[in-house]
């Protein structure tokens, strides 16, 4: 018995060496995270023709068009007011730092086995991570579809959002039929606050949600009626801001509005995301290693995880928006729809890192999947640890693969 007992005190502290040694590597990868966010988000302010950005197009109120009608404006314009270029940086690294540690958190609660310091560094991957390389696989950012972004403000603003708002879906969703009024009222002002910073989140949450609350509607035949109409009702505020904010984009002597593409005319070679040309094309299947090969993988594991499940609807409907319709007029080439699958598929990629997680802590599936998984998820960090080297170099983010040395 006394040698049960010292092995069991010895595996213990091994186990906390262990946790311990997470613990400080999880701390260290998000110290400089946060030191390389906040030096290049200095250097897209500072910069007139490298490290390419959408910051001053926004701080100067180019975020709706050419109005100022941008919650992120206000934000940007008071930072700087107080803090200059460096209080800019160091608020949009913040923005950076809250989103890296929420992904921490959302690992944790969807596999608690993981360690604080082990769920940092996972954060971290994740959060590094990019359409994979391939040769001659188009350009690096323009027909790609990936969570993290690193030039434009109002993405990075709504990232963090994007979760909270989904995890208090998911929250009101797991008490089916006894509305959480708290919860209600935060994620009804949270998907109004996210459609103030970019509409793009709520455009694809909201029929998301209509199609799922149709579903249990017939699931249950209508026996939760009350709280499926109050759970839809939490999308009415952003609805009505974004009725808002389509009148003051879509403004002007021109043709500007929303179309079917397949009602316009247009040049296949001049759009940029989609599967109309070469670089479009490949720049969507780099995309989707990593969630193809979760999806294809590890169907057995997910089908029953209603969380990933609706984030793939979510990233679902928002492809289809952007497929099918597009912005009319001078706005046709810009491809702004394209935001709502960005975020999206954030959402789902945090699903997908947690779904292979759970399956590599329970060891539930074949250990052959888990391999691609991983080498799949691999190549995706080593991708994206080449881009973020590329921009901190200073090299533009639209540039094609293989144009400029790494090193």
């Amino acid at each position: 018995m006394g040698e049960a007992i010292t092995h069991q005190g010895g595996a213990a502290l091994a186990q906390n060496k262990k946790q311990r040694l997470l613990w400080g590597l999880g701390l260290l990868g998000t110290a400089v995270f946060t030191l390389l966010m906040g030096w290049l988000h200095y250097q897209q302010l500072l910069s007139t023709g490298y490290y390419y950005s959408d910051i001053p197009a926004h701080m100067a109120g180019h975020a709706m068009g050419n109005t100022g009608f941008s919650l992120v404006t206000v934000l940007l314009q008071g930072v700087f007011a107080i803090g200059g270029n460096l209080g800019t940086a160091v608020f949009l690294t913040v923005v950076n730092l809250l989103t890296l540690l929420i992904f921490a958190w959302a690992i944790r609660k969807a596999v608690p086995q993981v360690c604080p310091g082990a769920a940092l560094l996972w954060s971290l991957a994740a959060n590094l991570c990019q359409a994979v390389w391939m040769p001659n696989g188009g350009y690096w950012y323009f027909g790609a579809i990936t969570g993290t972004i690193y030039h434009n403000t109002t993405y990075i603003m709504l990232q963090p959002l994007a979760l909270i708002a989904f995890f208090l879906f998911l929250s009101l969703a797991e008490h089916h039929g006894q509305l959480q009024w708290r919860s209600w009222a935060a994620l009804a002002v949270l998907l109004t606050v996210a459609t103030a910073i970019k509409p793009s989140y709520l455009f694809a949450f909201a029929p998301a949600l209509l199609v799922a609350l149709v579903v249990d509607l017939i699931r249950t035949h209508g026996k939760a009626l009350q709280w499926e109409v109050w759970l839809g009702c939490t999308v009415l505020p952003g609805i009505l801001l974004c009725i808002i904010q389509a009148k003051v984009l879509f403004t002007g002597g021109d043709d500007s509005g929303m179309a079917l593409i397949f009602t316009t005319d247009f040049d296949p070679e001049k759009v940029l995301w989609g599967v109309f040309n070469y670089s479009a094309k490949h720049g969507l299947v780099r995309s989707l290693v990593f969630v193809g090969a979760v999806v294809l993988l590890l169907f057995r594991q997910w089908r029953g995880a209603y969380a990933y499940k609706f984030s793939l609807l979510l990233f679902a409907v928002s492809l289809a928006e952007a497929l099918l319709l597009v912005e009319s007029g001078e706005r046709l080439y810009h491809a702004n729809l394209w935001w709502g699958p960005f975020i999206c598929f954030w959402v789902l990629w945090l699903e997908s890192v947690s779904v292979f997680l759970q399956q590599l802590r329970a060891k539930a599936a074949p250990c052959w999947r888990l391999v691609l998984c991983a080498a799949a998820l691999a190549w995706h960090v080593i991708s994206g640890v080449c881009f973020l080297v590329m921009l901190m170099r200073g090299v533009s983010y639209n540039v094609p693969i293989l144009t400029y040395n790494l090193w």
